[in-house]
């Protein structure tokens, strides 16, 4: 008998979509599924859309609650969930209806702990069928180990699709020590890379099936504020777990990248502060003490070209001049 998968959809003000974002896991080809809504303190007509479908389909169960952002609603329904694997989906976007059923198959296929499927960014008046509906024909697939899909988190082409929660099945198992973080956004920043590394095995599926709809009220597409500051705690974080996992050896190595990756976000949040935050010199001087202490250590590292260290010493000399030509052109 096929196991049972838990869909774990986090809800907050999102009637606009929410229907179309159901009804596309409920009209999955994978039929063994428990689908849990988890209602975080909604004010709009959400959380009576949630009540409606869970009254007509046995395998919706609903968890309300007070508000407390994402990743507490994901906590929630990971406590809850009763399936083997787990699967996350944003309440504004949507999924082809094979979408289970090719992660699954992948999983067994390839022993594989985790799955991983491309997405696709749609605009938010889409008519969702054709996507929903749309033929799959051949399509490759490639296993990799949790380490090597840590390292992927900083090639530009796996990047989103690796680090993101969403698009993926994942073992239930890997979450026993693991949580994302209450109160804070970046939540998968601060927390799939640790499942990853958990994995022994994870593959990559060739495929566009999670449909990601462009929000511009959405906290990632809006204008610079100061809750985006976490995103270095998150990255601070991960440096330390990849110490602690001896993954600091030199060069290109795990901690490397992320403090090459780091240095370049230091380096956007003090351009964007400038831009969109007024009264902001004291975080500009601590993120500028920051990315110094990190030039520093770059600049030693035998791993990385002289052109990216060039980069590196133009970021911090012409910090504006830079942002505008390197990041605007």
């Amino acid at each position: 008998m096929e196991p049972l998968i838990s869909v774990i959809i986090p809800v907050y003000n999102t009637e606009k979509y929410l229907k179309c974002c159901i009804e596309s896991v409920l009209d999955q080809t994978y039929k063994n599924l428990e689908i849990i809504l988890v209602d975080d303190g909604s004010t709009d007509g959400s959380s009576q859309i949630c009540e409606t479908y869970a009254e007509n389909d046995k395998r919706i169960r609903v968890i309300h609650k007070q508000n407390s952002g994402l990743a507490e609603a994901r906590n929630d329904g990971i406590r809850t969930a009763n399936g083997s694997y787990l699967a996350f989906i944003d309440s504004d976007d949507f999924v082809h209806k094979q979408y289970i059923e090719i992660l699954y198959q992948n999983c067994e296929k390839y022993d594989s702990e985790i799955s991983i499927l491309d997405y696709e960014r749609v605009e938010s008046s889409i008519n969702p069928e054709p996507y929903i509906m749309q033929d799959i024909g051949e399509y490759n697939a490639e296993c990799v180990s949790g380490k090597t899909a840590n390292y992927r988190i900083y090639e530009y082409e796996y990047y989103v699709k690796t680090i993101m929660a969403c698009a993926k099945l994942i073992k239930k198992n890997l979450f026993a020590d693991i949580k994302f973080p209450a109160g804070r956004i970046h939540e998968d920043e601060a927390t799939i890379y640790k499942i990853l590394y958990a994995a022994e095995r994870v593959v990559y599926i060739d495929l566009k099936l999670y449909f990601y709809r462009r929000n511009p009220q959405g906290i990632m597409l809006s204008r610079f504020s100061k809750k985006r500051l976490m995103m270095i705690d998150a990255l601070e974080e991960r440096l330390q777990f990849y110490e602690e996992h001896e993954e600091k050896q030199g060069g290109r190595d795990l901690y490397n990248l992320t403090l090459n990756y780091e240095y370049f976000v230091l380096h956007q949040f003090f351009c964007k502060i400038n831009f969109y935050i007024e009264n902001s010199e004291e975080i500009q001087k601590e993120l500028r003490k920051k990315q110094i202490q990190i030039y520093k250590s770059l600049i030693k590292e035998h791993g990385f070209t002289f052109k990216r260290k060039i980069k590196y010493t133009l970021a911090l000399l012409f910090p504006i001049t830079f942002f505008k030509l390197y990041y605007h052109q």
